[in-house]
């Protein structure tokens, strides 16, 4: 007699054949385990959850922790784009040291530029919010984070120019003409 049963590798060819090292998990292949933890979660969240909070007062004493914690993001943001910019601008420099086998694929060079000049306009554009909304974010800081945005961005924007605009000016002149100006 036939079984109910199915598994991932009674299904049609495009179904992707069950790896054996997972067989012994409990919850691999566990439909109706699965299907029973979805169904429960789907009640706590929608109808128990608000159940339970209807009539509770709310966590005063956690208030301090959740503005610190909100704070603390507000304070990293920045430091992580910078982060992951500078992980990318370091492995760069590593590459690049690693002589000139290396040297002739590192192509992106430019694109690091522009990812940094990128960087400086969202911290511009974001130190800007405490114009459009009531923050209470002091303007002072506000004008420092402004001013070193645009001063970055002057500074990442002339290096540019003179490293990327210009040769290639120069190099389309020189064939342009025939000859090196």
């Amino acid at each position: 007699m036939a079984t109910a049963s199915i598994t991932a590798n009674d299904g049609p060819p495009f179904y992707l054949p069950r790896d054996p090292r997972t067989t012994q998990w409990y919850f691999s292949g566990n439909k109706q385990l699965i299907t029973l933890l979805l169904v429960a979660y789907i009640y706590i969240v929608k109808v128990g959850g608000p159940r339970f909070m209807k009539n509770r007062k709310p966590y005063d004493g956690i208030k301090p922790l959740i503005t610190f914690y909100n704070a603390f993001m507000v304070a990293t943001a920045f430091a992580v784009i910078n982060g992951a910019v500078h992980v990318v601008m370091y492995t760069y420099y590593f590459l690049s040291s690693l002589g000139p086998e290396v040297q002739k694929y590192l192509w992106w060079k430019r694109y690091i530029t522009q990812l940094q000049l990128v960087q400086f306009v969202v911290l511009f554009v974001h130190s800007l919010m405490p114009f459009f909304f009531n923050c209470n974010y002091p303007r002072s800081h506000t004008y420092i984070t402004m001013s070193q945005a645009a001063f970055f961005f002057g500074l990442f924007m002339n290096f540019y120019v003179q490293s990327y605009q210009k040769k290639t000016h120069v190099a389309t002149k020189s064939v342009a003409n025939g000859k090196m100006h």
